[in-house]
């Protein structure tokens, strides 16, 4: 169990450690030969997967382009929010910016 072989490879080529693990029954039964082995496989992938060129500008202009992510208004001012406290009666998400958020003692008294 020594060779090359002796390593499993997932679907990609890629060394799939945790069969390996199964195979040898636990990290503690895994040979030191085995080791080698699973390191000299993994570097060949890593080797093999730099090796493969980026997509050519054609392509990626052909890609759809994501949608802007939208952020969430503050309900004082308007500008981009970060904190959300649920309301109480309609259990919806109300959001708020640095400025008017809720105070500290108001979000731990619901604990």
């Amino acid at each position: 169990m020594t060779d090359e072989f002796a390593i499993p490879h997932n679907e990609l080529g890629q060394p799939d450690l945790q069969m390996l693990v199964r195979q040898c029954g636990g990290y503690h039964r895994i040979t030191p030969e085995l080791w080698r082995a699973w390191d000299r496989a993994n570097a060949e992938y890593q080797e093999r997967r730099r090796r493969i060129p980026p997509p050519a500008d054609e392509v990626l202009e052909q890609l759809p382009k994501p949608e802007p992510t939208p952020f969430e208004a503050c309900a004082t001012c308007g500008q981009e929010a970060h904190f959300g406290y649920r309301d109480t009666t309609t259990r919806e998400l109300v959001w708020f910016c640095a400025t008017h958020r809720l105070a500290k003692w108001w979000a731990e008294a619901r604990r």
